[in-house]
């Protein structure tokens, strides 16, 4: 995805994160499947509380065109508390 299509992103769309895409623990080491939980301009929260923003993973980012229903992990449900959402 380009930066300009992460604010388009809506909770419930499935995406592919691919290997090497840089987060706070280092480059993904595998390809990862994320649902989006909550959308915050240019980040997104998946259903795991893993966030991803376009400045660091535009390119790494790839919508799979499916959905699904938005189960969150606690981990995410105490972010989205802690932000008031």
């Amino acid at each position: 995805m380009r930066r300009n299509e992460f604010a388009d992103l809506q909770p419930g769309e499935e995406l592919l994160i691919q290997a090497g895409c840089p987060t706070a623990n280092g480059p993904l080491a595998e390809n990862k499947t994320v649902v989006v939980a909550a959308v915050d301009g240019f980040s997104f929260l998946t259903t795991e509380g893993d966030g991803f923003g376009a400045c660091h993973s535009e390119g790494f980012v790839l919508k799979t065109g499916n959905t699904q229903e938005v189960a969150l992990s606690d981990k995410a449900r105490q972010i989205l508390d802690e932000l008031g959402l």
